[in-house]
């Protein structure tokens, strides 16, 4: 018999004071909270992700809204999970589904905690797009 495993049911936010909170989340009276059975605390809900069910190849839990880094290739921010697959949304707002292999994605910081890092992936694509486009203009494929 085939014994089948659920993912773990996780989410992260940030509460008022600026420490990221992990656990459940439940809701009352409009407030959104995130916790265990014991404690729960306030979050900002701008600042919830859910934990995609992988981890990098330093064994770091992969939330919604981490910034991921592939080795040996371009850096995605994660946007949601489905079976074996990470879905993740790029800078540009296209979608990639990445089918490589999880261990080779590496956490390097977060949407909230590290705009700066947001900044860099905008410039980096902005530059892949003109240099794309001037090398389409130089060969006259385009009009």
């Amino acid at each position: 018999m085939e014994v089948i495993t659920m993912r773990e049911i996780l989410f992260r936010g940030k509460n008022g004071f600026d420490t990221w909170i992990t656990g459940e989340i439940s809701a009352w009276k409009g407030t959104i909270y995130i916790g265990d059975s014991m404690c729960r605390y306030s979050v900002l809900p701008e600042t919830i992700g859910q934990f995609t069910g992988f981890t990098d190849k330093n064994g770091i839990k992969i939330f919604e809204g981490d910034v991921v880094h592939c080795i040996g290739g371009e850096s995605y921010y994660s946007f949601h999970e489905a079976d074996e697959i990470i879905i993740v949304k790029d800078i540009t707002d296209g979608v990639c589904i990445y089918f490589g292999a999880v261990e080779s994605l590496e956490v390097i910081g977060n949407i909230h905690d590290n705009p700066e890092l947001m900044e860099e992936l905008v410039k980096k694509e902005t530059e892949k797009a003109i240099n794309y486009w001037n090398e389409k203009r130089g060969n006259n494929e385009i009009d």
